[in-house]
C-alpha cells in the first residue's frame, strides 16, 4: 500500500488513498501507522477516496479515534491533489464527518471554507485544582478555548484532563491562548493526539471566540508553535488559509502486521 507523508504547520499525517470507502484501517492499525518509534509516525492518518466524483475523507487519530473533521488534514488533502494537478483552480469539495468543506490552492497556501462555527457558551472546567474559564464552540468538531497563556508544560499538564471533562461527552481539542488586536498566540492539546505544533480547526475556534469577544470580524493570525494560520470570514462562514507541505512517499508491505522482532 503506498502512503504519503504531510504536515500543515507540523502537524503531520499520514495519507492513504483509496478506492472505495470498503477495507478502511481500523484503530489498532492506525496506532501502529502513527508511531512514532515503529510505524512511519504522525499525528493522524487521513484516509481518502476518490469514487464516482466523491472525494470522502475519513480520519484517525495518533490514538484511533476517528474525529469528525481535521482543518489541518484538509489542507494536506489539497496538496496532495495540487501536486498531482487534480485540484482544479475553483477548488474542490471534500466530504468529512462533520459534512462537506470546500478546498482550494493559491500557491503554497491552502485555504479550507471551514463553514460555521457554532458558540456553545462560557464554561468553567476545574483542572488539578485549579478553575479554568473558556469558550465551548463547535467546529465541527469540538474545542475549548481558555484565555489565558500556558507554558508548554500547563498545556500537557491541563490539556488531558480538560479534554476528559465531563461537560464535553465527546471530549474536546483544548486551547490556550493570549490575544492582541489581529495576533493571537495559540498552544493547543488535541484530542486523540496531544500536543501538536498547530490545529487548524482549533485556530479557527481561536478566531472566533475572539471575534465574539472584541465585537468585531475580520483577519486574525494565529500564531502557533508550528507556524501561522490566518482566519477569516465571520461566524456562520470561517476560512482558513495556510500552508501544507508534502515530505515522502513510501509504501507499506503490511500496515496491519505488528512486526514482534
Amino acid at each position: 500500500m503506498n502512503f504519503t507523508k504531510l504536515h500543515g504547520l507540523g502537524n503531520d499525517f499520514i495519507l492513504l488513498e483509496r478506492p472505495t470507502a470498503l477495507g478502511l484501517i481500523d484503530a489498532p492499525t492506525a496506532k501502529r501507522l502513527c508511531d512514532r518509534a515503529t510505524g512511519v509516525g504522525a499525528d493522524g492518518v487521513l484516509e481518502v477516496t476518490d469514487h464516482a466524483g466523491t472525494l470522502t475523507l475519513i480520519i484517525r487519530n495518533a490514538d484511533g479515534s476517528r474525529p469528525e473533521m481535521c482543518g489541518n488534514g484538509l489542507r494536506c488533502v489539497g496538496r496532495y491533489l495540487a501536486n498531482r494537478g487534480r485540484l482544479p483552480p475553483e477548488g474542490i469539495t471534500v466530504a468529512t464527518d462533520a459534512g462537506p468543506r470546500h478546498v482550494a490552492a493559491d500557491g503554497a497556501l491552502i485555504t479550507v471554507a471551514m463553514g460555521a462555527v457554532r458558540d456553545l457558551g462560557r464554561h468553567t472546567i476545574t483542572a488539578a485544582g485549579e478553575p479554568l474559564v473558556g469558550r465551548w464552540l463547535d467546529v465541527g468538531n469540538p474545542h475549548f478555548v481558555i484565555e489565558r497563556p500556558a507554558s508548554v508544560a500547563d498545556v500537557c499538564r491541563l490539556g488531558p484532563l480538560v479534554e476528559h471533562a465531563s461537560t464535553f461527552p465527546a471530549g474536546a481539542n483544548v486551547a490556550f491562548v493570549q490575544a492582541g488586536l489581529n495576533q493571537i498566540d495559540a498552544t493547543i492539546w488535541e484530542r486523540g493526539s496531544g500536543l501538536t505544533g498547530a490545529c487548524g480547526s482549533g485556530a479557527c475556534a481561536v478566531a472566533v471566540s475572539h471575534w465574539i469577544d472584541v465585537g468585531a470580524t475580520g483577519p486574525v493570525t494565529v500564531h502557533q508553535p508550528g507556524g501561522d494560520l490566518v482566519i477569516d470570514g465571520r461566524p456562520d462562514a470561517v476560512r482558513m488559509t495556510g500552508p501544507a507541505v508534502e515530505v515522502f512517499s513510501g509504501q507499506l508491505t503490511d500496515p496491519a502486521r505488528r512486526d514482534h522482532g
